[in-house]
């Protein structure tokens, strides 16, 4: 949402839009973002349309914002915690050697083999085969996985602030970082935990969108759903 301050209006553009100071305001009432710039609608009218382009300045971070920040850092400890014993603690399953196996084929071998002989879906065999570059261990394989699985907690915290605010993303956070699915596929080498985090960036960048209504943030957000069958070809059927 945002609103044009009345006291820093420097007069009306035409056609019903006003130039002044426009404040960026989030669904808890924070203000997020201020610049000068033109938006359509009277002198201090607020609306959850996008104003024109404008010269914007982040507001500097506060005592609550750094609270919130070591709040989703505490819970991606926690699940780290959980997880990282399994990393080496338990046996390579067949399907993660598997996974291991076509990933160290040369990069055309592996779109082939994924693309041809298993169905699709080849961006975890990609990804591991970066890996693999610097490290061909089995543990390297069940890191890539831990990455994935660290980064769906402030993706989700940032869905559930932008919903409804700060409270429900540090829940969602919460959720994320106690789930047992991501305790249990957080370490495993293969796709669950990368299809967690695509899918929680998708949500957001999606709602990101809709909160914009601009271009690159709508390309952003298409952009971001067809990596889903990227990951796994039940990607393309929706929730």
């Amino acid at each position: 949402m945002w609103f044009i301050d009345s006291a820093s209006t420097v007069g009306q553009v035409g056609d019903g839009w006003e130039s002044g100071l426009i404040a960026f305001v989030d669904s808890s009432g924070a203000v997020r973002r201020i610049g000068w710039g033109r938006a359509p609608g009277p002198i201090g009218m607020t609306s959850s349309a996008s104003p024109t382009t404008m010269a914007e300045t982040e507001m500097p971070p506060t005592c609550s914002t750094y609270s919130v920040g070591g709040a989703v850092a505490a819970l991606c400890g926690l699940l780290l915690y959980r997880i990282v014993p399994d990393i080496g603690g338990k046996p390579l399953y067949e399907d993660e050697a598997v996974a291991g196996l076509i990933s160290m084929r040369p990069l055309g071998e592996v779109l082939e083999t994924v693309m041809v002989d298993r169905g699709g879906a080849p961006l975890h065999f990609v990804l591991t085969h970066v890996v693999f570059a610097v490290d061909t261990s089995a543990d390297a394989l069940r890191w890539l996985s831990v990455v994935c699985a660290l980064a769906s907690v402030p993706l989700c915290f940032d869905l559930g602030r932008r919903l409804s605010g700060q409270a429900a993303g540090l829940v969602a956070a919460a959720v994320a970082a106690s789930s047992t699915a991501l305790a249990v596929y957080g370490s495993f080498g293969r796709m669950y935990a990368l299809y967690v985090l695509i899918a929680a960036l998708a949500a957001d960048l999606f709602v990101r969108a809709v909160e914009l209504r601009t271009r690159s943030a709508v390309t952003a957000a298409a952009a971001a759903f067809w990596l889903l069958p990227a990951v796994h070809p039940y990607g393309l059927i929706p929730a």
